[in-house]
């Protein structure tokens, strides 16, 4: 099982793609300058399946990755000058 983080900046997350297994831990940090909600579209490759909010500067706790295989996409809002939505990519080995 290994720990990964996922740094939310406004050019887009880093790393944009991230492999995984069930068990690991993902911890996501806002780097947006804003307050932020990562909302996954479809599945969820945590339990248990939420929006993650995050204020600025903030990081999550560690969410644990379930055991459903497959690629989940999210998706945050980055604030000025270009207020955009980003995405990344989850995927459960």
């Amino acid at each position: 099982m290994a720990d990964y983080t996922i740094t939310l900046n406004v050019s887009g997350p880093s790393p944009a793609s991230l492999d995984v297994s069930a068990g690991d831990k993902v911890t996501f940090v806002n780097n947006v300058g804003a307050a932020t909600t990562v909302s996954f579209s479809g599945n969820s490759p945590f339990v248990p399946k939420a929006d993650i909010q995050l204020a600025s500067g903030a990081s999550s706790s560690k969410k644990n990755v379930n055991g459903t295989k497959g690629t989940d996409t999210y998706d945050y809002t980055a604030p000025s000058p270009e207020r955009n939505t980003r995405s990344g990519t989850i995927r459960v080995n």
